[in-house]
């Protein structure tokens, strides 16, 4: 009986905790845009510039290589597509002397011919960024001037060429120590399942940081695989860069999640579209599920999604806009619909039912029991009955699954965890063996 109360309390304690780290803030106040400065034609006139290697990250076989260019494919203009293809080139010349400012400008590119509006280079150079989240030594401003007809354009790196090639080796090595081993002929599903994983066992949530001031690597994909510490800014593109590595097409969502600005992935697995978000399946305790490969519907019941961009005439450019947002109507790749199993009523067979599945999670090496409580059942009763009553069904799961497992498989009473999730009436649960 006191073992029962025990593990009674223990479970009420650790599900609160995992709802109260579930719901704190773990978002970006940055909107991760680019702010114009004004430059001036002889400003670095006489810079020198060092060529810094191009990174290569993918995993995958030449002919199956993807290219994901959905910031490219939203200009419509032809200047901001050069300006863009420029880029492509000038953000690997960088200057061997730092500014005034401590950053060290690009290749400037010059635009002939034509006056681009701050809004239209802004989104260009957004558009880059966006597509390219391995670049991740550019700062978040820009400058830019009109001058004779011709527009001129420079970025500037937080890193010094010599400083920007050494943390690329060291960021290679890690993108490709996180893919390595991943078999080729996985399903799409697994591969993200075991990318996910590696990168938050790999990283985890800087607290108290608001913007590039506090740390650019925060924002970065370096931060997060290298330092180990980053902001959501981060996680999305990591997530985003590790999956193209293995073939996965996925691109980054900005939103608004707990009031602040936030930032996610959407992954392409079989042809639809899935909302992931590693930030908010990033736990102290244990990497959580809980926001993998979700349907619309469900992520906007606790995330709102900017508006897709919109360029006026003048090419108006929308702080925090997206440059593609799809269509998420699925669940057939959502976590619990690919490795749980629901539960609908009590009964012989549910009973049945619930202990098939465990010997099988268990024969397969997992340690996660992961379950959706039915429509015509109540949440709380079903926790009830299965773990707070003296005589909690779990464990007659548990003790009949070890009737059919062997010596090496037996499933330990002592230290299950349990994480309840009432909006979404999911549970999941640790097991040893």
């Amino acid at each position: 009986m006191l073992f029962v109360l025990f593990f009674g309390c223990a479970v009420a304690l650790f599900a609160a905790c995992f709802m109260l780290v579930l719901s704190n803030m773990k978002n970006s106040s940055d909107n991760g845009t680019l702010a114009g400065v004004p430059i001036s034609i002889e400003d670095g006139s006489g810079s020198s510039y060092s060529r810094i290697d191009e990174l290569s990250l993918s995993q995958a076989e030449p002919e199956k290589e993807i290219s994901v260019n959905y910031g490219y494919d939203c200009l419509s203009d032809s200047n901001q597509r050069f300006l863009y293809h420029q880029m492509e080139e000038k953000v690997y010349h960088i200057a061997n002397e730092s500014d005034e400012n401590g950053n060290y400008k690009t290749e400037r590119i010059i635009v002939s011919d034509v006056e681009m509006s701050e809004d239209l280079i802004r989104a260009a150079l957004n558009a880059f960024v966006y597509d390219n989240p391995q670049i991740f030594w550019l700062n978040n401003i820009f400058g830019y001037t009109n001058l004779d007809g011709s527009t001129y354009v420079e970025c500037y790196s937080v890193l010094s060429a010599d400083e920007c090639s050494k943390k690329i080796d060291v960021f290679t090595t890690e993108i490709q120590k996180l893919t390595a081993d991943i078999d080729p002929e996985l399903s799409d599903y697994k591969k993200e399942k075991i990318l996910h994983d590696r990168l938050l066992e790999t990283c985890s949530y800087k607290d108290g940081v608001y913007s590039m001031d506090h740390g650019w690597q925060y924002f970065s994909a370096y931060g997060a695989v290298v330092d180990g510490e980053c902001v959501c800014e981060g996680y999305a593109k990591a997530m985003q860069i590790l999956l193209k590595s293995c073939g996965i097409t996925s691109c980054t969502i900005r939103g608004v999640a707990d009031g602040i600005n936030h930032m996610w992935n959407v992954v392409l697995l079989d042809g639809k579209w899935y909302h992931l978000d590693p930030t908010w399946d990033d736990n102290e305790e244990t990497i959580s599920y809980e926001y993998f490969n979700l349907s619309t519907e469900e992520i906007l019941c606790n995330h709102s999604i900017s508006n897709e961009l919109s360029q006026s005439e003048t090419g108006g450019y929308e702080d925090n806009a997206n440059f593609f947002i799809p269509q998420c109507v699925s669940d057939d790749m959502n976590y619990y619909t690919v490795e749980g199993v629901t539960f609908n009523e009590v009964s012989d067979e549910s009973f049945n039912i619930m202990v098939d599945y465990i010997t099988e999670r268990v024969n397969s090496g997992e340690h996660y029991i992961a379950i959706s409580v039915g429509p015509d059942l109540s949440f709380r009763d079903c926790v009830k009955e299965m773990f707070e009553n003296p005589n909690n069904s779990f464990f007659k799961y548990v003790d009949m699954a070890n009737q059919m497992l062997d010596s090496e498989h037996q499933i330990q009473h002592k230290g299950v965890k349990i994480l309840k999730n009432e909006d979404k009436k999911t549970i999941r649960l640790r097991i040893d063996y």
